[in-house]
């Protein structure tokens, strides 16, 4: 894992799912494979990919509203 791109979190360290997740936004996402898509998010939590979709469908994602996030620029 990156240790760069980990989100540092105040949250209480017993509270181990909150504590690793972190959310990326972006206004292009890059794939390996596949088109561009605009304005997606990306949430990794346990140093997997949990999610990778539009911003207004994590919108919807209520477990994911809490945890760190960041906006990337392309």
């Amino acid at each position: 894992m990156n240790p760069g791109l980990i989100a540092a979190s105040s949250k209480d360290s017993n509270d181990k799912d909150e504590d690793d997740t972190f959310v990326i936004h972006t206004n292009l996402l890059i794939p390996g494979k596949g088109d561009p898509t605009k304005n997606s998010t990306v949430v990794i939590s346990a140093g997997k990919i949990v999610y990778v979709g539009s911003y207004l469908d994590f919108l919807k994602k209520p477990e994911y509203q809490t945890a760190p996030s960041t906006s990337v620029p392309v």
